[in-house]
């Protein structure tokens, strides 16, 4: 999670999605090489996820030369742009199976706890006792 002090949600969103970016660079994720030369290229596929999903970067105004040499590796080879497009891709792909896979553990959760689960919305997950478990026929006994 971002350190707080953000002065605005937006801000503290897009420094989320950003370091979420970094954080599927691991071997055991996408495996992103991060090193110094390197280090250009994962920024930009971090600007670039945030993009996809909508987030805006929100950059101090002293940052603007670190900005312009990220640019650099781009600007000399144009091919780079759709690579590292593509690596923002995978990135958001990753995190969107890993929800997936996160929603279906929790609903197993659910499940084996004796409890039935009942989508409302997309995002939304109502939870309701399962009239056959333990835990409601000993409140109903009582």
């Amino acid at each position: 999670m971002p350190a707080l002090g953000h002065n605005t949600t937006d801000t503290y969103y897009s420094t989320l999605f950003h370091e979420l970016t970094h954080w599927t660079s691991r071997h055991s994720r996408c495996n992103r090489e991060i090193g110094d030369k390197q280090y250009a290229i994962e920024e930009l596929v971090a600007i670039f996820h945030c993009l996809h999903l909508g987030v805006i970067a929100h950059p101090k105004e002293e940052s603007t030369k670190y900005l312009n040499s990220w640019l650099r590796p781009i600007n000399s080879d144009k091919k780079l742009t759709f690579s590292t497009s593509s690596l923002a891709q995978k990135a958001m792909g990753y995190n969107v199976s890993s929800q997936e896979e996160a929603h279906l553990k929790y609903m197993d959760l659910i499940e084996k706890q004796g409890k039935k689960a009942e989508i409302l919305e997309e995002d939304e997950v109502k939870v309701q006792q399962n009239p056959s478990s333990k835990m409601h026929r000993s409140m109903a006994e009582s």
